[in-house]
């Protein structure tokens, strides 16, 4: 398969498991994060990120219930032909906060933010996340100081873990 079809074929996977389960996860009190339909080894692999709504972090129990519950629905998709490696997993605890959700879910929390250019030398920043207003990222370093940064120009933001 050449890699346009490929392409083609992922976004048509992600998109039909996406609309097919994605109420029906929200609908047990969980977020769906992301499906990802890749190849590895030679084989054909679906991934689905889920997080919960009430801040908690995601169990292997938690990943088992919503597994039993929509894998029955996948397996009835038309969009996915042939066999398919299938798993539920937590995103990570450092994954990228993307949605307007995410930003809310986590203000309070420690970030970091990297930048596609530096500002001030400087393309790594980390700090409490403020939030996201107007398509700036805000938050408070070490000192107190309050920084902005246009989403747009961040390659990512994620949670910082602290020990």
């Amino acid at each position: 398969m050449e890699k346009t079809d490929r392409r083609e074929l992922k976004k048509r996977v992600e998109k039909a498991v996406t609309d097919a389960i994605g109420p029906v996860i929200a609908g047990m009190g969980y977020e769906l994060v992301e499906a990802e339909f890749t190849r590895e080894g030679g084989e054909d692999c679906l991934a689905v990120y889920i997080d919960r709504t009430d801040g908690a972090e995601i169990s292997i129990a938690d990943c088992e219930k919503v597994s039993l519950k929509v894998d029955p629905i996948i397996d009835g998709l038309t969009e996915l032909k042939g066999p398919f490696n299938f798993d539920v997993s937590s995103p990570g605890l450092d994954r990228p906060l993307k949605t307007e959700r995410d930003f809310v879910k986590y203000k309070g929390r420690a970030v970091e933010v990297k930048l596609y250019e530096p500002v001030d030398g400087q393309k790594l920043f980390e700090g409490e996340l403020l939030g996201l207003t107007d398509g700036m990222i805000e938050i408070k370093d070490g000192n107190g100081r309050v920084m902005s940064f246009p989403k747009e120009k961040a390659a990512y933001v994620k949670r910082t873990v602290i020990f």
